[in-house]
């Protein structure tokens, strides 16, 4: 991505080109599978579709 644009609360936008690529977007879902796989190939249980009612939390891991 060489081009952007930026607002901020409303105001017209301010656009940018930046002449090189500066950054690049990702579809969240798709992002978030990745971070799961990863997660599941490491080893923990993965249970989807349950809240969080406590966590650990340690120095190194939650």
């Amino acid at each position: 991505m060489t081009k952007g644009s930026c607002t901020y609360r409303g105001t017209s936008p301010v656009l940018m080109d930046f002449g090189e690529v500066v950054g690049c977007t990702v579809m969240r879902e798709k992002f978030d599978y990745l971070i799961l796989k990863g997660a599941m190939e490491a080893g923990p249980r993965v249970t989807d579709g349950q809240g969080v009612r406590e966590a650990e939390t340690h120095p190194d891991r939650v």
